[in-house]
């Protein structure tokens, strides 16, 4: 399935709504195809690394990545988004036990953490809540 790309209010091509960072096509591909018929742009990348080299060009305003993928972690990952896209909110999404404290999320800037399998609807209240009102990523 293919994104549409948004339009900022000149009608220019804008950034996605969502950069969706899993290694998991499957899920991935639930995720994605779930908040694509919502009507958000999503962007799905399966590598950390890969994703962090685009996140310029792809300007999202929430990112959503695994907390473990094979080639750098989502904690990691949230550290760079506040770097380099300070702008962008950060979801965390995980099916392993070890997941970070809400201490450790809240020191990363993280706004969400979502347990495998994702509560779709859930995902999609706080994905619609950060899309609409960017200024709840500073929270």
């Amino acid at each position: 399935m293919r994104s549409r790309p948004t339009l900022d209010p000149a009608g220019k091509p804008g950034g996605r709504d969502i950069l969706l960072i899993e290694d998991d096509v499957l899920q991935a591909h639930e995720i994605e195809t779930h908040l694509a018929r919502k009507g958000f742009t999503v962007s799905r990348l399966a590598g950390g690394s890969d994703s962090l080299h685009n996140l310029a060009r792809l300007d999202p305003k929430v990112v959503i990545v695994d907390y473990h993928l094979p080639d750098i972690d989502g904690m990691t990952i949230a550290t760079r988004v506040a770097r380099l896209s300070p702008h962008a909110a950060v979801i965390l999404i995980s099916g392993r036990i070890d997941f970070p404290t809400p201490a450790d999320l809240d020191r990363l800037g993280v706004v969400g953490f979502f347990r495998k399998p994702i509560d779709l609807r859930a995902l999609r209240g706080l994905v619609s809540k950060l899309v609409n009102n960017p200024s709840l990523s500073a929270v």
